[in-house]
């Protein structure tokens, strides 16, 4: 009832109409492994926290099943970082669920994290942030931080622990300049954009966005995984209601996993180890793995995949992936291939006839 509506169906209508709206404007097409989203009143930031989380309701996202959300403290004097103890976070579109064990092992693994839920009883960075959340994606379970005294590195270590795969999107809320004259405004946060585009923490304080020390922390790590940044939509309240003598800055952001690119010859050596792969365990039943000095580094990276296979006339007949995985990408290919062909438990194994 203060920064979004409080009853279920104006809600409904007001997140969905901000989403088809931003939607239109073309911003969601890329994935994100993470978003920075503003936390203002809807009427204020709606249209600029939409175009962030259409990304999410323009693509699959049926994959994410916890968001890792982090937001500046407002009300109350936070030392280090807070987690909730809360089982769920309630909107009027119905309930989050926490995930605790991450919660727990948060404050069991970093003395800078602590349990407090005095810090998120009245905090909106988090709360806004939630609607949009709930139209966009299916069932997930939240890691709810709200940052106050911590450092870029011991945020980076939190976001590390929590990074996991496609399953984990990370969000930071955080506005950008507040109660500037319009033209002022524009200036910083058009550097502070800058800043996060080039994935550059060192600019980016509490002055020029309020959740800067979770900015911070998220930026540093998108530079050690080599994340790209795009800016969404950059705006501010004289933009969405017109007063524009001391306006506030918001703005969306996604960063994005580089995709690996494989070249030809890469893809066909990647066939070759799947069958290879195939071939030695029908003839021995031996599990084989290539020798990774015979591969460029682009397959002998920590990597994931699936292999699919199919019959003669074209029919499934196997298929097996992984999501997470330490091994490298060409010995994922092998072990994927062989459990496509004799372990996929909606089909037979594989017979000597049929390859």
């Amino acid at each position: 009832g203060q920064f979004y509506p409080g009853e279920a169906a104006v809600l409904l209508r007001t997140v969905d109409g901000l989403l088809s709206q931003a939607a239109r404007h073309g911003t969601a097409n890329a994935f994100p492994k993470a978003l920075i989203v503003p936390h203002a009143g809807y009427q204020y930031s709606g249209p600029v926290a939409a175009s962030a989380y259409c990304t999410l309701s323009r693509n699959p996202a049926s994959h994410i099943r916890r968001v890792v959300l982090l937001g500046p403290a407002h009300r109350f004097a936070v030392r280090g970082i807070a987690a909730s103890g809360a089982d769920n976070f309630e909107t009027p579109l119905g309930e989050v669920p926490v995930d605790s064990n991450a919660v727990d092992g948060l404050a069991a693994r970093f003395p800078w994290v602590s349990i407090d839920n005095v810090a998120h009883r009245d905090e909106h960075s988090l709360e806004t942030q939630l609607p949009f959340l709930q139209r966009c994606l299916e069932e997930f379970s939240l890691v709810p931080l709200v940052v106050g005294k911590a450092s870029p590195e011991q945020i980076a270590d939190c976001l590390e622990f929590l990074w996991g795969q496609s399953e984990t999107l990370v969000v930071v809320s955080t506005d950008l300049s507040h109660y500037h004259p319009y033209a002022v405004a524009k200036r910083l946060d058009e550097a502070t954009s800058n800043a996060i585009t080039h994935l550059d923490p060192a600019p980016i304080t509490s002055d020029n966005a309020c959740g800067g020390a979770a900015v911070r922390g998220l930026l540093q790590i998108a530079r050690k995984r080599k994340l790209r940044a795009r800016a969404l939509d950059v705006r501010n309240s004289g933009d969405t209601t017109g007063r524009l003598d001391q306006v506030v800055g918001y703005g969306s952001y996604a960063l994005l996993e580089t995709k690996r690119r494989f070249d030809k010859a890469q893809r066909e050596a990647a066939t070759r180890v799947a069958w290879q792969s195939i071939d030695s365990a029908l003839e021995s039943g031996r599990r084989w793995f290539p020798d990774l000095a015979d591969y460029p580094a682009s397959l002998t990276e920590a990597g994931t995949c699936f292999v699919t296979l199919h019959n003669a006339v074209g029919n499934l007949r196997g298929c097996v992936g992984t999501l997470k995985s330490e091994m490298p990408l060409i010995s994922n290919v092998a072990q994927n291939a062989r459990m496509a062909a004799f372990e996929d438990s909606r089909f037979p194994p594989l017979s000597a006839s049929e390859r």
